[in-house]
């Protein structure tokens, strides 16, 4: 990986990756204290490797890389990070299309979240896509809708991952909100000619389901137990039912995805975002690189701070909508009780 200093391609640093195979993916900067200044970098390669390269020491030349995990499996996409209160964690997904041989490829893929607590210990190898420490989420699909299994066990200390079904794979980077993964799954169909694509949440802590305290998808209407809108669902017990979520074996579930048959790239959209940062909360640095009027973005990734619009947007114009919890409203003084 090369670090250039200008758009000359003067460069800064070369930096080598132990092991590299096929090439590396798009990298994902990474600002882990949100001071404007990059301090990490992930980038994946052909032959199944992620790789975290240190990018803090002020001299250049004391810049390194290491193996942080280990598979078989090509990763042709940059990663996305999710900030969780010890570690950090690295999402991505497996599969290619670059090739007209890859878009016929079938085999199976995964998408994987690893854990890194900065101590530099972290290193998982897995066997035939799964093992090394992390916890095995299974991925189930009813009428078209999405379902993760149940939370951690405590298995998984390294991460956790989640094996597709066949002719599935990740090729694009995936977009969190909140501590929601939303990954992109697309499988080819008719010799190449058309796909499917899902759109999966994945909680981004242990790989699983998501819950109401979670960002989560509002699924098509198609589903019509899903609720859409505040009141619109009950519970036998007629207690509302959170939007996104339904009534299913005696219990609210919210749904992880939706599939939709036809070929969609997606971006996200938050209408109460009306300035770009250099950075997101989780400290995934590919804003603009610019903070508005000196301002810093806020660390907060547990709830939205403002009602609004945030939606998934195709490049259909189809949307895929998004909720999840609010920020409580914090009172300024006693005052505030009378007046």
């Amino acid at each position: 990986m090369y670090d250039l200093k200008d758009t000359l391609g003067t460069p800064i640093a070369k930096i080598e990756a132990p092991g590299g195979k096929g090439g590396l993916s798009s990298p994902t900067l990474v600002d882990k204290d949100l001071d404007g200044i990059v301090d990490i970098a992930y980038a994946g390669d052909r032959g199944g490797n992620m790789y975290r390269f240190d990018l803090s020491n002020s001299d250049s030349s004391k810049w390194s890389a290491k193996v942080i995990f280990e598979g078989d499996k090509p990763i042709t996409s940059a990663p996305a990070v999710s900030r969780l209160a010890d570690k950090r964690v690295v999402i991505f997904g497996t599969g290619s299309d670059l090739s007209e041989e890859d878009v016929l490829n079938a085999d199976e893929q995964y998408i994987y979240g690893i854990f890194d607590d900065d101590k530099g210990t972290v290193n998982v190898k897995v066997t035939n896509g799964t093992g090394g420490g992390l916890l095995e989420q299974v991925l189930s699909e009813e009428n078209k809708t999405l379902f993760l299994n149940k939370g951690s066990d405590g298995s998984g200390s390294k991460g956790w991952v989640v094996k597709l079904k066949e002719g599935q794979r990740v090729t694009v980077k995936p977009t969190v909100v909140l501590r929601t993964a939303f990954v992109t799954i697309r499988k080819y169909k008719d010799d190449g000619c058309g796909a499917d694509t899902a759109i999966l949440g994945i909680n981004t802590a242990d790989g699983g389901a998501l819950t109401p305290r979670s960002a989560r998808p509002i699924v098509p209407e198609a589903n019509k137990d899903v609720a859409q809108y505040s009141g619109h669902k009950t519970t036998s017990k007629g207690k509302s039912i959170p939007i996104g979520c339904m009534w299913k074996n005696s219990k609210t579930v919210c749904p992880n995805g939706y599939v939709y048959d036809k070929p969609v790239n997606v971006r996200y959209l938050d209408e109460t975002e009306t300035d770009g940062f250099s950075t997101t909360a989780d400290g995934d640095a590919g804003g603009s690189g610019i903070d508005p009027a000196g301002r810093r973005p806020g660390k907060n990734n547990r709830c939205f701070s403002k009602k609004g619009v945030r939606t998934l947007l195709m490049n259909d114009l189809d949307s895929l909508d998004i909720t999840g919890p609010m920020c409580g409203i914090k009172r300024l003084s006693w005052r505030e009780v009378f007046f």
